[in-house]
């Protein structure tokens, strides 16, 4: 397998803006696959609620091949909508599936010290060259030079790839619900 040549930042420019909203689109798709929404509504969606500000994204020659969210207490990567504007995205038959699937975590809850990871995907054809590690890290670099103590994430259960990833970088599973384990990170003593 050849090596993929990759950088991690935290602005886009309009095309890779565009790039990543497809890309997450794929991802939220996937998620949803027994919703049955039309991709056209995942796309108006996330032009909702993506904050890409609470974003870090990998590019490889100038495509958007990676994308990982954060919420702080000021601001979140999917948390830029209100429930009007979601409805209006999605229509009523598919906003109240939505409201009613285990992506609704609700709002999360967490202390000062704490930053929450929430979103990671990398586009199929560039898996497994280091971009996930590479996304993780540098949320982990965001959460240290801002002063938080830990990362906190929600993984499925089933999710396995996941949470061998996660655990392999230092994250220690912590309570779980019915669908999620969550795990969290130190990131500065």
């Amino acid at each position: 397998m050849q090596t993929l040549s990759f950088d991690i930042q935290h602005q886009l420019n309009t095309l890779q803006s565009q790039q990543a909203l497809e890309l997450y689109a794929q991802a939220i798709c996937l998620e949803l696959h027994g919703m049955d929404l039309e991709p056209e509504k995942v796309q108006r969606l996330l032009q909702t609620v993506v904050d890409w500000r609470y974003g870090v994204y990998a590019l490889s020659a100038g495509e958007v091949v990676g994308i990982a969210g954060f919420q702080q207490p000021n601001g979140s990567f999917t948390g830029a909508g209100n429930w009007r504007s979601i409805l209006k995205a999605l229509g009523y038959k598919a906003f109240w599936r939505l409201m009613r699937s285990p992506l609704n975590h609700g709002p999360q809850h967490f202390a000062d010290s704490e930053m929450w990871h929430n979103g990671l995907y990398v586009a199929p054809a560039h898996r497994r060259q280091g971009i996930a590690k590479a996304l993780l890290q540098r949320i982990a670099d965001v959460a240290k030079c801002q002063g938080y103590q830990q990362i906190t994430l929600r993984v499925a259960h089933d999710n396995n790839t996941a949470k061998t990833l996660y655990q392999t970088l230092g994250y220690q599973p912590q309570q779980a619900t019915s669908a999620y384990q969550c795990l969290t990170k130190t990131v500065l003593n």
